[in-house]
């Protein structure tokens, strides 16, 4: 864990070489985790425009209230 202290004037290099180790880093303050910092992945190339166009229909009533709600009402 780093304490917010540690990262005032930026990221530390210690904190970098972590996270591209593959290590998830907890940031604390007064013993308290306020923020995580995990390793992710850039996208190598974007999407085409268009994917998978027609592949799927959202309903008319998509935005509808679930029947399911209903019986917990």
């Amino acid at each position: 864990m780093l304490t917010i202290q540690a990262n005032k004037t930026g990221l530390s290099p210690q904190l970098l070489s972590g996270v591209k180790a593959g290590e998830i880093i907890f940031i604390e303050d007064d013993n308290h985790a306020f923020a995580i910092v995990i390793p992710g992945t850039v996208p190598q190339k974007q999407r085409p425009a268009r994917f998978c166009k027609g592949d799927f229909v959202v309903p008319d009533d998509f935005n509808e209230q679930l029947e399911v709600w209903d019986d917990l009402a």
